[in-house]
């Protein structure tokens, strides 16, 4: 008998296989017939435990892509969070820049101490130590590690001495993390910037408050500290960042304010002026370069300030106060421009004028007043009795339209979210007295330091007056800072009249402390009379100097307040004329 090879005999096993057992039984050998069933169950065996095998091959595989692409992040947090503690910190604030990326509120970075209660076992132990170390209350301390859940800071700001006294303490629960400090001893332009609360993080005051929905962020970054079996910090990086969305920091506010100028502004506010405000302008664009108002005060420590009789948080450049004479460039522009008055026109001044039977006095009048004088020359010595004498011609309804076109009574929509509309009389009827008193810039009538720069820059800019400017950008959006058409409020030729008055008055008149050799400067000083008297009985008096420089290509116009002074010419000119030598000697 022939045997069958080896490959033969499978496919004859494969072929046999399809066919009944029962139908083979007679053809072959028994022994064969069993054979072949065995062969045959152990076939089907082997294709059983391949396709179960390939089955749960198949299930551990599309396990394995689950737990290792879909849900890996989240078993990562899951497995981190087992070995962790996490502490919230909210993403930085935008910041608030010059109009060359400088911070005006100074921020820096500084390091502060955080605690983990939860991994404190002996919360008394641990305030003795951190109070030892850091010198603070240890009762303060232990309350904070009691009532505390959560992870916070306990210090912010530490010396390199605390810092290496901290690291060889026994405290896992103590973690040092870098941080941005927003205000800092170099900040510039305070009242400007404004301040936040401590409490949420919302702007209260200025730019903070204006522009809180572009500075404030809308999420968090979480600090992960990451602990051993024994829920001790893992030293040497014990813990790391999870940065929130970058769509979710704040955006940066960029102002016209340039930095150098507003500490220029302030050095010499410091020196001289206590109480009182500076507003610096570019004529030719409306954009403002400083804005300071003094007393100032910090920024973290508001407190002390709330109660403060000299009003320390208030922004006096958007505050509204009685103009005195440099509402004289208002009269000056509303009479020539009616040709109510020319600039040679004689008048006589002999220290007083009678209005109704009533004398109202000029400074002049012990010395039996300035005598004869031209209308120019009135507006360069700021003779009341020549404005008294003009505005009676003028008439309170051309007063009040010269006032409101120059800008008197509206904000100027700088930006600044405490702007004063300032105050004109708006009585149906104003009497010669009413008239007398707008003429010399006294009565119902407030103006805002802004609002004074706001028109003089368009004296200086030839009787075009234009919109200040404050926010160079804010987020994404650019705000607009190139020159704009304005409006024109008086004729060249009568802005040009002004000029030449404004010269005579730092040249010969009461601003001659203001002038500026080399570059000459043009101006008006003022003092206001507040309706409060020393103990002498002597009248406490606001004091200005308004003007612009160089005087024939006007660069920078400065407006200078200052509270309780003696005069404009004493108090405010040499102010001005300080501000500006500094700015032209930096150039």
């Amino acid at each position: 008998m022939k045997i069958p090879s080896p490959a033969r005999k499978s496919r004859a096993v494969c072929i046999i296989s399809l066919i009944p057992v029962n139908l083979l039984r007679g053809t072959i050998g028994t022994e064969e017939v069993r054979r072949i069933e065995r062969e045959i169950a152990l076939q089907r065996r082997t294709y059983t435990l391949l396709i179960v095998t390939g089955v749960m091959l198949a299930a551990l595989a599309g396990r394995l892509t689950v737990v290792q692409v879909i849900q890996a992040k989240s078993l990562a947090d899951r497995a981190l969070r087992q070995r962790s503690y996490q502490m919230e910190m909210e993403l930085p604030r935008g910041r608030i820049l010059d109009r060359n990326g400088v911070s005006l509120t100074g921020e820096f970075q500084q390091e502060s101490v955080f605690v983990f209660p939860s991994l404190c076992e002996d919360k008394r132990a641990a305030a003795q130590m951190l109070a030892e170390v850091l010198a603070l209350d240890y009762d303060d301390v232990l309350s904070e590690l009691s009532r505390q859940n959560y992870p916070f800071r306990l210090k912010a700001g530490v010396t390199r001495q605390e810092k290496s006294a901290l690291l060889v303490l026994p405290l896992p629960s103590v973690l040092i993390l870098p941080g941005t400090v927003r205000y800092g001893p170099g900040a510039l332009a305070r009242h400007t910037v404004g301040y936040i609360s401590r409490a949420d993080q919302v702007g209260v005051a200025g730019i903070e408050k204006q522009f809180d929905a572009y500075l404030s962020s809308s999420g968090a970054t979480t600090v992960v500290a990451l602990v051993d079996g024994n829920k001790d910090l893992i030293p040497s990086g014990g813990y790391r960042r999870q940065p929130g969305s970058a769509e979710a920091a704040g955006q940066d506010v960029q102002l016209t304010i340039d930095a150098e100028i507003q500490a220029i502004v302030e050095e010499v506010m410091d020196r001289r002026v206590a109480k009182g405000a500076v507003v610096v302008v570019r004529p030719d664009t409306g954009e403002i370069l400083a804005l300071a108002s003094r007393p100032d005060f910090d920024q973290d420590d508001l407190e002390a300030y709330l109660t403060a009789t000299e009003a320390p948080l208030l922004n006096r450049t958007v505050n509204g106060y009685p103009p005195g004479s440099v509402f004289k460039f208002v009269i000056a522009a509303g009479a020539l421009e009616e040709g109510l008055v020319q600039p040679e026109e004689l008048f006589h001044c002999r220290g007083y004028t009678l209005v109704n039977g009533r004398p109202i006095q000029c400074y002049k009048w012990e010395e039996g007043g300035h005598g004869e004088l031209t209308f120019a020359e009135g507006f360069a010595y700021s003779c009341n009795s020549v404005f008294i004498e003009v505005g009676q011609r003028m008439t309170g309804d051309t007063i009040r339209r010269y006032a409101t076109a120059f800008g008197c009574g509206q904000a100027t929509g700088c930006g600044l979210p405490e702007e004063d509309p300032g105050l004109i009389d708006a009585r149906p009827k104003l009497y010669p007295g009413d008239i007398a008193n707008l003429s010399i810039g006294q009565g119902t009538l407030l103006v805002t330091p802004l609002q004074v720069a706001r028109f003089v820059a368009a004296i200086a800019n030839d009787g075009v007056m234009l919109p200040l400017r404050l926010v160079k950008s804010a987020g994404t959006e650019a705000g607009s800072v190139s020159p704009s058409a304005g409006i024109r409020i008086i004729s060249p030729a009568t802005a040009q009249t002004l000029q030449q008055m404004a010269l005579l008055t730092t040249t010969a008149g009461t601003g001659r402390a203001a002038y500026i050799q080399g570059i000459g400067s043009a101006g008006k000083t003022g003092s206001a009379e507040t309706g409060r008297y020393q103990a002498d009985g002597k009248s406490i008096v606001h004091v200005w100097f308004a003007g612009y420089a160089p005087a024939d290509d006007p660069e920078l116009v400065v407006v200078v307040l200052a509270e309780d002074g003696v005069s404009g010419s004493e108090t405010a000119a040499p102010v001005f004329r300080e501000i500006i030598e500094a700015v032209h000697a930096g150039n």
